[in-house]
């Protein structure tokens, strides 16, 4: 069976809630096109079976879609199944969502409220 020649994430270092693409270049060294299955896991939970075919001599990018819900490192393994099993392993490391524009106008707003409430204080007395 061919070879998996690369395994990788994209992005390399997603944050909570981004959509990672998985993708294993499947090759073919022989001279006529095969049919593998390739199957993409977390862990021990099966993501996605593909059946691919790759041509004699060529190679065959394959992808799956993986949404990056929990901060922390997660493990995906890509196996080509047949007569010998062929597995390469992927370690992605999930960071925390960094606060969006909504979280930072929030915080400015209630700077923004504080300040005015001392402001208005001092004029009074």
């Amino acid at each position: 069976y061919p070879p998996i020649s690369k395994f990788k994430a994209s992005p390399k270092d997603p944050e909570e809630g981004e959509k990672v693409k998985l993708t294993a270049t499947v090759d073919n060294p022989s001279a006529e096109e095969i049919n593998v299955t390739v199957i993409f896991l977390k862990g021990e939970e099966e993501l996605s079976v593909q059946n691919v075919n790759v041509s004699a001599g060529g190679s065959t990018d394959v992808t799956h879609k993986w949404k990056a819900k929990k901060e922390g490192k997660h493990v995906f393994t890509v196996l080509l199944q047949g007569a010998e099993n062929t597995e390469v392993e992927l370690k992605v490391n999930v960071k925390a969502a960094s606060p969006g524009p909504g979280m930072i106008l929030a915080v400015l707003a209630i700077g923004l409220v504080a300040a005015v409430a001392v402001t208005s204080r001092r004029r009074r007395t």
